[in-house]
């Protein structure tokens, strides 16, 4: 008898095959909790919208599916435990995208797009999208650049520059900003004053989460006097540490480049007796850019994060761990985020409390540093050996390029998003995916979100089995 037949084993010809036949289960999802974002005055209390401009395009005609229903939301976690008895609340976003009806009338709308905080692949792609979007697919004329940051919208040289199609046309293909950018200069009122003198009707804040506090602070006076402005920040970080969303714009790239100097570090330290190669990444508070880059190379023998603590000397130490590969290899490769290893490094009172014009602690300089270090071991222990270190630092290559493909894509669906929020009518929102799909965020939840490297994820599970790294937990005597 054929064992696959249908009949096979059952006489009635479907108790065996539905033995092995998937069950279906209703399950009760647990209570739903809309993180909904603001609208402005003025949509809130208008009884009808517009007819969306889209759908007048000359050339393009959009199909009805192409608009967002308004009750359309997302998921912020997508996965949640069944056995679980008392789940948590499930926490939801309106999705983003644009909507058959808009409340804000297009001849009437005066942006300014700003960009914020340090450089970041991808920012003029934004800015590009920004006003190509508004001025094709809403037919807003009126767009500004702000240069300089926010104190750009009040400083004696503030320049605020028209920008059409032919002016932005090439920028993405540019690395940093052509609108120039700063950090710190923020001053609140003249920020909202000088926002009101130009007539800016909405703001785009570009930047990381920083730019983000900034824009709920302009948000917040928006509101407090009863002003008809909307506001939204896009986020930017190279080292993805703003949270909620999936990742920030400028990552992919980063991750790219920073693969790039693992390669040079490298081949310089298997080219050398007893070679170490040393990189350090960006990533202050988290170590995505030094963790995605060591899954990348796998050339990579140990990955220190500011989310792992670690240590120098004796067992189950970092030197200890490099001599025993460097005599099994000839060689390592050791990548170091900019924040990790901090409490180690030796400082004075006064570079205890420096900050930068951000309101950031300063930090010391991990890289140089930690080859400092790795020398002084060396010919202390070693002295009748030979031992290279070569340090490479490609901070400001990888901040300066243009966005790579998958950057540059991403960089256009949140500029779209964000025009697309503010032409219905929201405020104080940030547009990002969560899980894929893109939604409004309300700014304040953005702002304080942080993310860090999960190490008990299975992503730093990945980093510790492709490198074989200790964990650098101090034995217990």
């Amino acid at each position: 008898m054929d064992p696959t037949a249908p009949n096979s084993g059952d006489a009635n010809g479907g108790a065996a095959a539905d033995a092995t036949a998937p069950s279906n289960t209703t399950v009760t999802l647990p209570p739903l909790t809309l993180r909904d974002v603001p609208l402005l005055p003025s949509a809130a209390a208008a009884t009808d919208t517009i007819p969306n401009p889209i759908s007048r395009h000359p050339y393009f005609h959009p199909p009805a599916t192409f608009y967002i229903s308004p009750g359309d939301v997302s998921l912020r976690h997508a996965f949640f435990d069944l056995a679980s008895a008392s789940p948590s609340p499930l926490v939801a976003y309106r999705r983003a995208g644009p909507r058959a009806g808009v409340a804000v009338d297009p001849a009437r709308a005066r942006a300014a797009v700003v960009t914020c905080g340090g450089l970041c692949p991808g920012l003029n792609t934004v800015l590009r999208e920004l006003v190509v979007g508004l001025r094709e697919l809403y037919g807003v004329r009126d767009v500004f650049g702000v240069a300089a940051g926010y104190r750009g919208f009040y400083g004696p040289d503030a320049d605020h520059a028209r920008l059409d199609l032919a002016a932005v046309d090439d920028w993405h293909k540019k690395g940093g900003t052509v609108l120039k950018t700063t950090r710190g200069g923020f001053d609140l009122n003249k920020i909202v004053d000088g926002i009101v003198a130009r007539g800016y009707t909405q703001v785009y804040a570009i930047g990381g989460d920083g730019t983000m506090r900034g824009a709920v602070a302009i948000f917040n006076e928006f509101k407090r006097r009863g002003l008809n402005i909307s506001i939204t920040g896009i986020p930017k970080t190279v080292d993805n540490d703003i949270g909620i969303i999936d990742r920030s714009f400028g990552f992919q790239t980063a991750v790219e480049i920073a693969q790039q100097a693992i390669d040079a570090a490298h081949v310089e330290a298997v080219s050398a007796v007893n070679g170490i190669g040393l990189v350090k990444l960006m990533g202050r508070s988290t170590g995505h850019i030094a963790l995605h880059a060591t899954l990348s190379s796998r050339d990579v023998d140990c990955c220190l994060i500011p989310e792992v603590d670690f240590y120098l000397e004796g067992k189950g130490g970092l030197f200890e761990f490099l001599y025993e590969r460097i005599k099994q290899k000839g060689h390592a490769a050791v990548v170091v985020a900019e924040g990790a290893g901090q409490e180690l490094i030796p400082r004075t009172d006064d570079q205890k409390r420096e900050q930068d014009e951000s309101g950031n602690i300063v930090f010391l300089d991990v890289g140089p540093w930690l080859k400092s270090e790795l020398g002084k071991w060396w010919k202390r222990e070693h002295p009748s050996e030979l031992f290279t270190v070569k340090y490479i630092d490609p901070t400001y290559m990888i901040r300066a390029v243009p966005a790579n493909a998958t950057d540059n894509l991403y960089c256009t669906l949140l500029a779209h998003s964000a025009i697309h929020g503010i032409m219905a009518g929201y405020t104080g929102f940030v547009p990002g995916p969560i899980n894929g799909n893109y939604s409004y965020i309300p700014l304040e939840d953005v702002a304080v979100a942080k993310n860090p490297v999960d190490v008990n994820d299975h992503k730093w599970a990945w980093v510790r089995s492709v490198t074989n790294q200790p964990d650098f937990m101090k034995p217990k005597y």
